[in-house]
């Protein structure tokens, strides 16, 4: 299963091994994306970098699930990129704690994507934050 490697980095997160959480996201990552270099469609492109993604978050990795996610967005703006805005907003607010840049996440949803049901729920953020 492709989740398998995630799972892995979950086990030694729990397990409290930054180690082995180092060196399971560093295989995760590298498995996907040797996958993702062979896949034929874009469906299966965006769902390995999703995995990618995915691998970071598990990890804790905020720095390179944000940059991953910009990925996602970037390469593959019909799968819905306003996803990848809202989870880098609440990485920003939840994990980083840092609420301009969860604004600006927010924001972003709200202008560039207004008619989508996370626009309104952005707009609600927004007004919390």
């Amino acid at each position: 299963s492709l989740d398998l490697p995630i799972y892995v980095i979950g086990h030694y997160r729990k397990a409290e091994d930054p180690l082995g959480v180092t060196r399971s996201v560093d295989e995760a990552v590298s498995y996907y994306l040797g996958l993702k270099v062979q896949a034929q469609t874009d469906k299966g492109r965006f769902i390995l970098q999703s995995l990618v993604t995915r691998s970071y978050l598990e990890a804790g990795q905020w720095t390179e699930a944000l940059n991953s996610l910009d990925k996602l967005a970037r390469d593959f703006p019909k799968n819905n990129p306003e996803e990848s805005l809202w989870m880098k907003a609440l990485i920003y607010h939840n994990k980083l704690k840092d609420k301009a840049k969860a604004k600006e996440e927010f924001q972003k949803i709200v202008d560039q994507y207004p008619r989508t049901k996370l626009a309104r729920q952005a707009e609600v953020y927004l007004k919390k934050i």
